[in-house]
């Protein structure tokens, strides 16, 4: 039999070269009664169906091989023949679908890319908004950095009524930006979200912290305004409003934020902390000192020593020799790196220990001043009258 088929494959290539292409075919397809899975006649006999005109037999060919090739893990060769039928139909999409999954396979990323946004394209001109959004899909999940394709995706879905969806893309898109600090064109992204839809007031969480942090105060102000209005019981967007507030120096309207939201959630620490400060800006330090000291004192039995110092700063000013105000200013700095100011509290607060008769805990702090300071003649003075 081996002779046979070698003999028959001379007399087909004898036949095509005399143009007797028909001829030809008939002798390979006895090969392939034989041989059926011999993807390299059938490849020629395609080849041979495509030079008289019968294209679809052709394509069938081609197509059976590429099944072949890819059920066998030869990818390169399967994306090889899918080319030859890509090139005589260029309208079966299906080729490109499965054009796009074999570069993917093969970590051609770019190629896939290429052929999921031929689909995207041809879908979208032909109006078939399912499909469009499939390719695009597709194509968010080869490169999910790309924020050209994930507006295009959401601003699809919204097409579609999937507002939820297209959401959750929006804010992927605007977490990537704020991250890489591209706060100009998150800010154009969000008004472009609210320009195409009316999101709930949580959706501006996150962006309007990160544009109050950066100093776009406007901005925030801005988007916030917004959220609250659509989300009036979120504490945590009106806690933002009062922030953004104070930041701008509107300290009437922070505290007027601030009492609504201690209304509702009286235990609020971060709150009671952005009031006493409110408190203090429009110069009721009395107010200020009553409100503020409880919620540093919550600060620091959860550790904020940051927050705390935030809160103590105010306070120190309008305060400075007060004793628990210093009490509480000392821990708050214990453990920072700021020896400074830490001794600098320390000693007030001493030499309030001294001032009140509470000897015992003056000694012991001007003793430790002391051992930084063995020069210091005011320390030595007050430990020789203690």
């Amino acid at each position: 039999m081996a002779l046979k088929r070698d003999r028959v494959l001379k007399d087909a290539e004898k036949l095509v070269q005399k143009g007797k292409l028909d001829q030809a075919i008939r002798e390979y397809e006895k090969i392939l009664k034989r041989y059926p899975t011999d993807t390299t006649i059938i490849n020629r006999v395609g080849d041979l169906y495509g030079r008289i005109g019968q294209l679809q037999r052709s394509i069938e060919l081609y197509e059976e091989i590429a099944d072949h090739f890819t059920s066998d893990g030869f990818f390169a060769k399967a994306t090889a023949i899918l080319k030859k039928i890509q090139r005589l139909d260029p309208q079966r999409l299906d080729i490109f679908e499965r054009l796009a999954k074999l570069y993917f396979d093969q970590g051609l990323v770019i190629e896939a890319r290429r052929e999921y946004q031929i689909l995207a394209d041809w879908y979208f001109k032909n109006g078939e908004l399912e499909k469009t959004i499939e390719a695009y899909e597709k194509l968010a999940d080869l490169d999910p950095n790309n924020n050209t394709t994930l507006l295009r995706l959401a601003d699809l879905l919204l097409r579609r009524g999937e507002i939820g969806s297209a959401l959750k893309v929006f804010d992927r898109i605007g977490s990537q930006l704020i991250e890489k600090g591209g706060l100009d064109e998150a800010e154009r992204l969000y008004r472009h979200v609210l320009d195409k839809s009316q999101p709930e007031g949580e959706f501006l969480t996150d962006p309007c912290e990160a544009f109050l942090d950066a100093g776009r105060t406007a901005v925030a102000l801005e988007l916030l305004n917004y959220a609250v209005d659509k989300s009036p019981d979120s504490i945590e967007l009106k806690t933002l409003l009062a922030r953004t507030h104070q930041t701008m120096g509107q300290a009437e309207a922070a505290l007027e934020l601030a009492r609504e939201i201690l209304a509702a959630d009286p235990k609020n620490a971060k709150i009671r902390a952005l009031m006493g400060s409110a408190l203090g800006d429009v110069g009721d330090t009395g107010g200020a000192c009553e409100v503020l000291l409880p919620s540093v004192a919550e600060m620091l039995g959860r550790g904020d020593h940051a927050g705390a110092q935030s809160a103590l700063k105010k306070i120190l000013e309008q305060y400075p020799d007060d004793q628990e105000v210093l009490k509480l200013a000392v821990r708050a700095w214990g453990p920072s790196s700021d020896q400074e100011t830490l001794f600098t509290l320390r000693a007030a607060l001493a030499e309030s220990f001294f001032n009140t008769g509470e000897l015992e805990a003056a000694k012991r702090l001007f003793v430790d001043l002391l051992g930084t300071e063995p020069e210091n003649q005011h320390f030595r003075e007050r430990l020789a009258a203690l």
